[in-house]
């Protein structure tokens, strides 16, 4: 968990700056590796939803690309959104 990736910063801007946030997120997880990348599930379902829910149309691509990004690293627990 240490010197990893946290997401609560991004999740403290999501209000704001959905469509940075959803982006950031997406890139972050297409480039980590599993040492490096520490994520919360609710930060994560918080991001994820927040971009689905989003009208552009830009953003709601990169909320789907991000559990595309997630499934490939084996973290099956951040794709579950129902909660």
């Amino acid at each position: 968990m240490d010197g990893g990736f946290r997401f609560k910063a991004l999740c403290e801007m999501l209000s704001d700056h959905t469509a940075k946030v959803v982006e950031c997120f997406s890139k972050v997880t297409g480039g980590s590796k599993k040492d490096n990348l520490y994520i919360q599930t609710e930060e994560a379902k918080a991001i994820l939803k927040a971009g689905l829910n989003s009208t552009d149309e830009r953003v709601c691509q990169q909320a789907v690309q991000a559990p595309e990004n997630l499934l490939r690293e084996r973290r099956f627990d951040l794709l579950d959104l129902e909660d």
